[in-house]
């Protein structure tokens, strides 16, 4: 450095000058030695204090350089050091200064898409009730111009009735009757119109909501099903004995329940087991727990996602392998996501969730061919699609829209093989309207027919959209129940139709022969 070379500068004229010092000094003693030894040897003590002053002159001299070298070196240490100090301030005074400038820029930003989304919401609403108004307005004045054709004609013949009653009663009762006929078609035929117009304005409405319309009908169906085959059973089974004592069983079960019994506290304790525990088993029992909690109330939902229980659910889902206890423990915590999703004021912490939707696409493919555990991934996917924003961030993520369409390809191409194996092992016989209808022995021992060619759509429709609607409104009880055969015989279908919804939801595009 710049101080390190002026102290060397410094070290080499110091030893420059003492060696020019000594041969001087050395010429001047001996001069001295020799005019000493001529002269007088009084004025050597004269000369000798002369030699003497010199050299301190020139010592002091000397140091007066070095000293003033080493202040100009420290002060300029002394500038470097406190020109550091302040760019080192003005750099973190800057930085907070952007971090403010793009806050606010967010902010605002903000706030000018929502107001342009307000905006357009509120062309949207404007341009429906317009459009709306003027269909109510084309069909009330057709009604009206047939009712007052009606009356027209009706009162033209109370008048001619009243004026000529006696004399063309005859021709009077043609007319009228000619007339009626002729009212009635055109009446009829402003219907038919009507009716036309309003089945196309009624089918271009709902193609927007298709699917939420058909999924509620469906659910709503379900249920009333449910409900009907229940009243139905328990008129049947009345008189039963062994349902009194259940219904008796369960009356002394609910007056002495107490409070750890109940499901708030219940769900409570679930959620203690599972943040703290690490034995599979109170963890099962603890999910299971938590899965019919969140089934039967909305507030155990909230509770959960208050507690943070969420990332520990998806924590639990990643690290459970393929074995039977282990897909229990999967079932019931995409049972639990599913009941949490499906709120509204939940939904949203499912989605935030870290690594949320990368983890239930992964599952989904994962147990693709396990109906219980694909078809509550793919209604968890389903039900955070509801919302637009969270539907747009899942289209935009590539690597989980293709992993999507590979399961939905893997899934064709297995039904489709298996399809194929009961279509070349079962006998087929013609019918007399020439149709082809395969046989084959169910796992009751019952010939059960499968429907061929033409009959294919409607056995399609039938699997693929009501089996996974029952699926979706079963409770974890009735999940756990099934058995391993009907679980193997419907897992394709199942799993097929779920994820063909979510596909066609997401509006995924996959080839149509699924092959992979």
């Amino acid at each position: 450095t710049r101080h390190s070379a002026i102290l060397l500068q410094s070290q080499v004229r110091r030893i420059l000058a003492e060696r020019r010092f000594r041969e001087q000094r050395r010429a001047a003693v001996t001069l001295q030695a020799c005019v000493r030894c001529v002269i007088a040897c009084s004025r050597f003590q004269k000369q000798r204090q002369a030699s003497i002053c010199i050299q301190a002159a020139v010592r002091c001299h000397l140091q007066q350089q070095e000293f003033a070298r080493q202040k100009s070196a420290a002060i300029k240490i002394q500038e470097w050091w406190r020109a550091h100090l302040k760019g080192r301030e003005q750099w973190l005074a800057y930085n907070i200064q952007r971090g403010a400038v793009i806050t606010v820029q967010a902010f605002w930003r903000g706030v000018q898409m929502r107001e342009q989304y307000r905006r357009k919401r509120a062309a949207a609403t404007c341009l429906q009730s317009r459009w709306r108004m003027v269909a109510a307005q084309r069909h009330f004045y057709h009604v009206k111009g047939a009712v007052v054709m009606l009356q027209r004609q009706w009162r033209g013949e109370l008048a001619r009735r009243r004026d000529m009653r006696e004399r063309h009663e005859a021709a009077v009762m043609i007319q009228k009757h000619w007339r009626r006929r002729d009212v009635e078609q055109k009446y009829q035929s402003l219907v038919h119109l009507v009716v036309q117009m309003q089945r196309r304005w009624r089918h271009c409405q709902s193609r927007s909501d298709c699917l939420k319309t058909h999924r509620c009908r469906v659910r709503a169906a379900v249920v009333i099903q449910a409900l009907w085959r229940g009243w139905h059973l328990r008129k049947k089974s009345s008189h039963d004995a062994q349902l009194s004592e259940v219904r008796e069983r369960l009356a002394i079960a609910t007056a002495t329940a107490t409070e750890p019994m109940l499901l708030g506290n219940r769900t409570q304790s679930a959620l203690s087991i599972l943040l703290k525990s690490s034995s599979m088993t109170f963890v099962r029992r603890a999910i299971q727990n938590l899965s019919t909690s969140t089934f039967l109330s909305e507030k155990c939902c909230q509770l959960i996602a208050q507690d943070g229980a969420v990332p520990i659910i998806l924590e639990l889902i990643r690290s459970c392998n393929q074995s039977r206890p282990n897909q229990d423990i999967v079932m019931f915590s995409l049972l639990v996501l599913r009941n949490l999703a499906k709120l509204p004021s939940t939904s949203s912490v499912v989605f935030n969730a870290r690594n949320c939707v990368p983890l239930i696409c992964e599952t989904l493919y994962k147990y693709r061919d396990v109906a219980t555990l694909a078809v509550p991934a793919c209604q968890i996917l389903q039900a955070l699609t509801s919302d637009p924003g969270h539907l747009k961030e899942m289209q935009a993520m590539a690597q989980q829209i293709a992993r999507l369409s590979l399961t939905m390809k893997s899934l064709r191409h297995k039904h489709a093989t298996e399809v194929k194996l009961r279509q070349r092992k079962a006998p087929v016989f013609k019918t007399t309207s020439g149709s082809r209808l395969a046989t084959h022995q169910s796992t009751a021992g019952q010939p059960r027919t499968i429907a061929t060619k033409s009959q294919s759509t409607a056995l399609k429709s039938g699997v693929k959209i009501n089996k996974p609607l029952v699926a979706a409104v079963a409770t974890p009880v009735a999940l756990q129940s099934k058995s391993k055969s009907a679980g193997k015989e419907n897992c394709e279908p199942t799993a097929l139709s779920a994820v063909s919804l979510l596909v066609k939801t997401m509006g995924i595009q996959v080839d149509a022969a699924g092959s992979k």
